[in-house]
């Protein structure tokens, strides 16, 4: 007898509440403040079970009941409020960026006359991302009270900023400013293994620097004896020797694909992802090794920084003393604003594959000028260490003028 051959759609179309439509959007709204709730709740208990020791016997069971319900409402509310809503929640969560995407994408064509206004804009925030960025280097490098772990790590973050900057903003202001938006074969390429290389390896360094916020804060006595310069630079190291690996393999896969001709980029720089929707060949492999490649750099930093914090919470809530709470907080906080800058964006745009790409190139722009622009004011406005250290080299500065004037 012979076999039958069994077809597996690639989309199944789910109904819903299609028989009330006029039931939808209200439902929809009760069903996200359900689905808000549960996980405040759940997440509650399974975070106070943690950080109070008096919990953890009598609550191990209640927080495996918190566990089983969190995935069963994360499996099939989120869908059903999908269905329920539309594409409503993705332009609730950028609809203060919406405009500006829109102009980002769409200036060649649709508004030519805002090119020069925003050629200004990125070219203010360029000067300003490398004079930041210098800055923090400059100062770590001549000041001994700031040659710690932290801002050794931090130096790596302001090269990778400063990289990732260099490689992409330049070709944009270009564009902006020239009436002919084209990139020479090598500087396509050059961006495509710099980018790659520089994006993944910052994925690996923020995890590295919420690992040394642990050590920090939850063993402050051994913290010395753990980071040590050597240890700190082998880190550094595994971080910028992963990137290029990664760059290497995905680059690499991405430059043999066949182009038959293709070559109109629809976006400001050449990314990895853009280049192979120019193959007209097979792109499985590629597409394969980019899913591979966000398990180790896209998963499991977040992953880390988590699970570091959580443990940082967990110590800090046990310190007896508010300033003691403070302190410790405040040496955290800088870094979770720029993990969180840093991996958001991206995380939206892998949750909705089925985004435009207008919004792609938003996203892109925010990582390329934005964030490395973000970063250093994030760590210097708040940072005591770093206006102290500045604040004395313009002293010496100032004293050395006026003893050459006399």
């Amino acid at each position: 007898m012979e076999g039958r051959k069994v077809i597996f759609p690639n989309n199944f179309f789910l109904l819903s509440f299609s028989e009330f439509p006029w039931l939808e959007k209200p439902l929809s709204k009760v069903d996200l403040v359900s689905n808000i709730l549960t996980l405040v709740g759940n997440s509650s208990i399974i975070l106070l079970s943690l950080v109070d020791p008096r919990l953890q016997k009598s609550m191990y069971f209640l927080d495996n009941i918190s566990l089983l319900y969190l995935s069963l409402t994360c499996t099939i509310v989120l869908q059903l409020v999908a269905n329920l809503w539309g594409s409503l929640l993705p332009a609730i969560a950028f609809q203060g960026l919406a405009h500006l995407l829109v102009i980002i994408s769409y200036i060649p064509n649709e508004f030519p006359w805002l090119e020069r206004p925003l050629f200004a804009v990125v070219l203010v925030s360029y000067i300003l991302t490398l004079l930041g960025n210098s800055s923090i280097i400059f100062l770590s490098l001549v000041d001994p009270r700031l040659q710690t772990p932290m801002y050794f790590f931090l130096d790596n973050l302001s090269v990778l900023d400063l990289s990732l900057t260099c490689t992409t903003v330049p070709q944009l202001l270009a564009n902006l400013w020239e009436p002919d938006k084209t990139i020479a074969a090598w500087g396509c390429i050059t961006q495509l293994y710099i980018y790659t290389w520089v994006g993944t390896a910052e994925c690996a360094l923020l995890a590295v620097m919420a690992i040394d916020r642990y050590v920090a804060v939850c063993r402050p006595l051994h913290y010395t004896l753990i980071m040590r310069p050597w240890v700190c630079v082998q880190m550094a190291a595994v971080c910028w020797s992963s990137g290029l690996a990664n760059a290497l393999l995905q680059a690499t896969l991405t430059l043999q694909l066949p182009r038959c001709g293709h070559h109109t980029l629809d976006h400001f720089f050449c990314e990895a992802s853009v280049l192979i929707k120019l193959a007209c060949g097979d792109t499985s492999a590629n597409e394969l090794a980019l899913t591979l490649m966000t398990i180790p750099f896209g998963m499991m930093p977040p992953l880390l920084v988590l699970i570091s914090y959580t443990f940082i919470a967990r110590a800090v809530l046990k310190l007896p003393s508010a300033e003691g709470r403070r302190k410790a907080l405040s040496t955290c906080s800088s870094h979770l604003l720029v993990v969180t800058l840093f991996f958001a964006p991206g995380m939206y745009l892998y949750l909705q594959p089925s985004s435009k790409s207008s919004q792609a190139k938003f996203i892109s722009f925010f990582c390329c000028v934005i964030t490395p622009l973000l970063n250093p004011l994030i760590y210097t406005l708040r940072n005591k260490d770093v206006q102290t250290a500045r604040k004395r080299i313009l002293q010496s500065q100032a004293s050395v003028k006026s003893f050459k004037a006399k």
